[in-house]
């Protein structure tokens, strides 16, 4: 796994977060 792992992980974990933000909203 390399960076791209990472950052796929990263966009992923980001995306969870906004997710809830929207949804608490």
């Amino acid at each position: 796994v390399g960076p791209g792992g990472s950052l796929n992980a990263f966009f992923f974990l980001l995306i969870g977060v906004i997710s809830q933000r929207l949804a608490i909203h």
